[in-house]
């Protein structure tokens, strides 16, 4: 992140020299040097002072310092005119080591320039430093070559570790104790002797990083925007937080990047990484559904916090190396045990794994690489760094593209299960119809025995009753023979009429019973059919499960109806038994009102006798003739019931149909 930021500075850098940056560092670039934008500065002996300095100041033009060199120049007043009795720094104060100019001459044809440069902590402890000669020599093709003569290092800090150049940001503090001027120079990556040449294939090589940064970058934006469109899924949520996180505390400091040290610069990325590491985990065991407690996650960053502020304490560039140093327990803790994470989740089957492992395995490669350097005095490797930090962004971006991929292969799948269900219901829905049908036409069938069971009924109903009438008058006529004596042949002969026309109705009240017998046997075997096509409905809808739920109640009610019909028959059944024996008595009632008849012409004295026996026997015609009427009210009533229930079931059977 710094040094992408550094590249871009770097980048966009006019031809015709460096603009002011509000930074404590000046930056060699072109033919001039970048001046600094002085904001605070803490003078001697605990007075403070706040000093501004206007911006855009000016700076020293290195054609004429390199005229002065070569003794075509005069005296050189470039620097700024801000008279400062004493440029030091105190310690223990607070804030940035700010770096003051004040105005200095380099006489023409002088060797070099007698300075000494001083490593300050940014509470302004001076703890190393390197007095030389700023010395400028011409090479063989006549370029110029920067270097530092007659050196004497302390033990703290190497000379070989200061280099002139443009891609640190190491503050150092240049002080002429005999010019008495102060200002700030930075070290580079290249050797002691830095040519123009070779300042150019530092250029390229920091555009090629560049490039490969932007290209990465690019890709990593079009996965983010990917799965941003996702957030809902919590683990997406932990990676942005983390990864937002790291990049606001990384563009907090790369506002202010350059009045920082490379060393605090370090410091301060190892505990954004901290700061992140608990959502990376957490990320992790959300994807690949490792239910444990982040424990390490916390520990991670309490072992950062501490490494942290050991870190701070320490201000050299061995004090960098040993911040560098410092990020390696955090990789052991946090990416070993997100390393761990992916590991698991690849040895349970996961495929998502791998291209995480490849970015984590990639970026910790990097920063090896890069701590190994700048442990090294070489600082042009940071350049990379973003590189190794979207490769892991692009490994886990890649992960959950294809997590994706695989779970719309799922739902492909799922919605081809879901196809196969619905045409097995469809052919469950066409055999429940079939036997809709079924039903249906053996409750029309029932309908119309019910009706034709009702016609009947009222048609016995309809006998019984005019058969009732003429007993009536056969006790009429019989009180008559009583009266009158000399009418008891005629009226013998009108008994014997009368018998034959009620032992002709008493046959035809038979005819009736038994074609009552007749329905009754319809009825009966379309109730059986009725239940076992409700028995065999139950079964289907037992083998649809909870689809067919429904048409089992259906299939219940019919079975239900089915046993209140066969009840229902059975009842009437027994009715026209009874019937018959009531026809069978009036018939012998009728014979036998016969032959009193006869024997009435040849012995008027037995006409008394046959009168009150067939009194009697009309008594006993009256009193059956009024059981056959309940029972033909009686089989009526049974009618209608079997009716009604022939058209529920009729109308359930429709209703089957019309669910199609």
């Amino acid at each position: 992140m710094c040094a992408s930021i550094l590249i871009a500075v770097v980048l966009a850098a006019p031809a015709g020299g460096w603009p002011v940056v509000a930074a404590d560092t000046v930056v060699e670039g072109g033919d001039s040097i970048a001046a600094v934008d002085l904001r605070h500065w803490w003078a001697h002996e605990g007075q403070s002072a706040l000093v501004d300095v206007p911006p855009l100041a000016p700076v020293v033009d290195l054609s004429r310092l390199e005229a002065a060199f070569d003794g075509r120049g005069g005296a050189e007043e470039g620097w700024y005119r801000f008279e400062v009795p004493q440029a030091l720094s105190r310690e223990g104060t607070e804030g940035r080591l700010f770096y003051l100019v004040t105005r200095f001459r380099l006489a023409p044809g002088a060797e070099g320039l007698p300075i000494a440069l001083w490593l300050g902590r940014t509470t302004g402890a001076v703890t190393a430093y390197v007095n030389g000669t700023l010395v400028m020599r011409r090479g063989r093709g006549g370029e110029r070559l920067w270097s530092l003569d007659n050196t004497a290092a302390g033990t703290v800090l190497p000379a070989s570790s200061l280099r002139l150049g443009r891609l640190n940001t190491v503050l150092l503090r240049v002080e002429s104790p005999t010019a008495g001027f102060a200002f700030p120079l930075p070290a580079i990556v290249p050797p002691l002797e830095v040519s123009v040449r070779q300042d150019r294939e530092i250029d390229a090589t920091v555009r090629i990083y560049w490039g490969a940064t932007t290209v990465l970058g690019a890709v990593a934006v079009y996965y983010l925007i990917l799965f941003l469109m996702d957030l809902r899924r919590r683990e997406y949520l932990y990676f942005t937080i983390g990864t937002l996180g790291y990049a606001l505390t990384m563009w907090i400091l790369s506002v202010e990047w350059t009045q920082l040290s490379t060393v605090e610069l370090y410091r301060w990325m190892i505990p954004a990484l901290g700061a992140s590491s608990p959502f990376y985990v957490l990320f992790f065991q959300r994807l690949y559904r490792i239910h444990e407690h982040p424990l390490w996650a916390w520990i991670c960053v309490g072992a950062t916090i501490v490494l942290t502020l050991l870190a701070l304490s320490i201000s050299t560039i061995d004090g960098l190396f040993a911040a560098l140093l410092g990020s390696l327990p955090y990789g052991t803790l946090a990416f070993l045990y997100a390393i761990w994470l992916n590991l698991k989740a690849w040895r349970s089957g996961s495929p998502d794994a791998p291209p995480v492992l490849l970015g984590l395995f990639a970026f910790i490669a990097i920063a090896a690489v890069d701590m190994v350097r700048v442990g090294q005095g070489h600082f042009d490797i940071v350049v990379i760094y973003p590189v190794g930090v979207l490769a892991f962004v692009l490994g886990v971006f890649v992960a959950i593209a294809r997590r994706s991929q695989r779970l719309t292969r799922e739902v492909e799948a799922s919605a081809e299960r879901l196809s196969a269900r619905e045409q097995a219901q469809a052919r469950l829905i066409e055999r429940m119809q079939e036997m809709a049908r079924e039903v249906e036409s053996a409750a029309a069938s029932l309908v119309a025995a019910s009706r034709q069971q009702e016609a009947g009924a009222a048609s016995q109903s309809s006998v019984v009753e005019e058969t009732l009438r003429s007993m009536e008058t056969l006790s009429a006529a019989a009180a008559e023979i009583d009266a009158a004596a000399r009418a008891v042949l005629q009226n013998a002969e009108a008994s014997r009429k009368q018998s034959r026309e009620l032992s002709s109705r008493v046959t035809s009240l038979g005819q009736h019973a038994a074609r009552i017998d007749e329905i009754v046997a319809l009825v009966q075997e379309i109730a059986s059919k009725a239940d076992i096509v409700s028995l065999n409905a139950a079964l289907e809808g037992v083998k649809a499960g909870e689809s067919g739920r429904g048409f089992t109640l259906v299939a219940a009610e019919m079975q239900r109806l089915a046993e209140r019909v066969i009840d229902a028959v059975t009842e009437i059944r027994r009715f026209t038994e009874d019937i018959d024996q009531a026809n069978a008595e009036t018939e012998a009632s009728a014979k036998e009102a016969f032959k009193l008849a006869v024997s009435t012409a040849g012995s008027a004295r037995k006409i008394s006798l046959a009168t009150r026996e067939q009194a009697a026997g009309a008594e006993g015609v009256t009193e059956a003739l009024e059981g056959a009427a309940e029972v033909a009210k009686a089989t009526a009533e049974s009618s209608r019931e079997l009716l009604v229930a022939a058209e529920r079931l009729q109308a359930i059977a429709m209703r089957l149909r019309s669910a199609e």
